[in-house]
């Protein structure tokens, strides 16, 4: 199912950026945002030189060929620094990704307004995007780039990383369409957001993880190494073997709590496991206790 989940959840994405967004030049990140840039700007190079007349690449390098070119030696790096095991089913997503922005035709199902657009394109990429991460999957892109800049830049946090690509090609949407089409382009990113973590985790605001594992400290510092999450170690005591360990507990936010899984998951498959929804979040890393006025 996870293949499945991450084959729909590509389909949706290339389906809003290239039908919803591109048209709308909307500027969201990732190598998909960079690839509306890239189509813009060599639409007009073509144009001025008068290359390509009558052709399809009069309107610029597709969506689809700017993912192989940035894609593929990402992905030819992580082979070689981490072998074709770390690779898994992002090879799949980025694959299928690259197909469906290649072969889905244009259908102007909406009207050219930027505040349906807006909606809509965060709307249909935020589940998108849900259920590719759901699948513990991803299409490559930034998320794979920030990993590899990880391993030269280890005391910066993957997801700081990729704040900070994201954050940069947001910047050049500004720049190459305008402050109109990047203050739209930023409220798409606000839903895609919601919708992204509404479909891996629900509706809370954030999960609880109880863990309790032999390996707790190689976990803990794992998650506090990559996620950039605080755990709490509690000592218990399990009565049926009379024995003492420590359980770790972890507030993350619900995209994090897939990594967190799949942490626990590496150093120690048969660890227990509870999570459960925190129904408010207060302190450092979420909502200030200092705004709390009840």
């Amino acid at each position: 199912m996870n293949y499945v989940y991450s084959l729909i959840g590509a389909f949706l994405m290339a389906f809003a950026v290239g039908n919803v967004l591109e048209p709308m030049h909307l500027v969201t990140g990732g190598i998909s945002g960079l690839g509306i840039i890239i189509k813009q700007y060599s639409a007009v190079w073509f144009q001025k030189q008068g290359w390509f007349a009558g052709q399809a690449l009069e309107q610029g390098i597709p969506l689809w060929i700017t993912s192989i070119v940035f894609n593929i030696p990402l992905f030819i790096a992580a082979y070689k620094k981490k072998g074709i095991h770390f690779l898994g089913s992002s090879l799949w997503g980025a694959a299928w990704l690259t197909i469906f922005l290649a072969v889905l035709p244009e259908w102007d199902i909406l009207p050219r307004d930027y505040v349906l657009n807006s909606l809509f394109g965060g709307l249909i990429e935020g589940l998108g995007i849900g259920l590719v991460l759901l699948a513990k999957s991803s299409t490559g892109g930034a998320d794979l780039f920030a990993t590899l800049l990880h391993e030269r830049l280890p005391q910066y946090s993957i997801p700081k990383i990729m704040a900070c690509h994201d954050g940069v090609i947001v910047a050049l949407g500004f720049m190459a369409f305008g402050i109109e089409n990047g203050l739209y382009a930023l409220i798409t990113i606000f839903i895609i957001s919601r919708i992204s973590d509404t479909v891996i985790g629900g509706f809370g605001h954030a999960m609880v993880a109880y863990i309790i594992s032999d390996e707790s400290q190689r976990i803990a510092g794992e998650i506090m190494r990559e996620l950039n999450r605080g755990i709490t170690g509690i000592g218990v005591k399990g009565m049926y073997r009379n024995k003492e360990r420590t359980m770790l507990m972890c507030v993350a936010s619900k995209k994090q709590l897939v990594y967190v899984k799949e942490i626990v998951s590496k150093y120690d498959p048969l660890a227990f496991v509870i999570i459960t929804d925190a129904r408010e979040t207060l302190g450092e890393g979420f909502a200030s206790l200092g705004n709390n006025t009840r």
